[in-house]
């Protein structure tokens, strides 16, 4: 059974069905195995963007204007599944998801939202880290010099200092 059929399973559903706000349905999303193994199957190569989108067209092929979306839960998993991967399929499907307003499938939308939402504080943290990273290289010729990060800050340029 692939990653994506795993998402189909009764369990999945009933567990979250319960569940009636985008947070908690996130959370819940984020711990569960069929989530995480779909995220690793994503992130190994194992699953192709390609495959995930063909396995989203045919379950959007039992929507039906007017009656509650029966695969909405499969929809919020992949985005909570891809909310931490890069690329651009990533960034397009929590983009698509979370513009969607319709009655029919009220919570995967606002989970995608939530998703852009962390997927956008990890990338400001990831910069800020490169940032600290980055150390000036010496001038040719001159002695080396050791730099210590001062503040981990985005809005100051003076991150480092010499080592004294």
């Amino acid at each position: 059974m692939s990653q994506l059929q795993r998402l189909l399973s009764h369990e999945l559903q009933e567990a979250a069905f319960p569940i009636s706000t985008a947070e908690g349905l996130q959370a819940f999303l984020r711990s569960r195995p069929e989530v995480v193994g779909l995220r690793t199957a994503l992130a190994c190569g194992e699953l192709t963007a390609p495959e995930v989108e063909e396995f989203v067209r045919e379950l959007l092929r039992s929507f039906a204007a007017g009656r509650k979306f029966s695969d909405e839960i499969v929809l919020a998993a992949i985005a909570v599944a891809v909310e931490t991967l890069p690329g651009r399929f990533s960034e397009e499907y929590l983009g698509a998801l979370s513009t969607l307003r319709i009655k029919e499938m009220p919570l995967a939308p606002r989970v995608a939202s939530l998703s852009r939402v962390q997927r956008a504080k990890r990338l400001v943290g990831l910069t800020e880290r490169l940032d600290v990273l980055s150390v000036p290289l010496p001038e040719p010729g001159s002695r080396p010099t050791e730099f210590v990060p001062v503040r981990i800050d985005a809005t100051n340029d003076e991150n480092y200092r010499l080592a004294s």
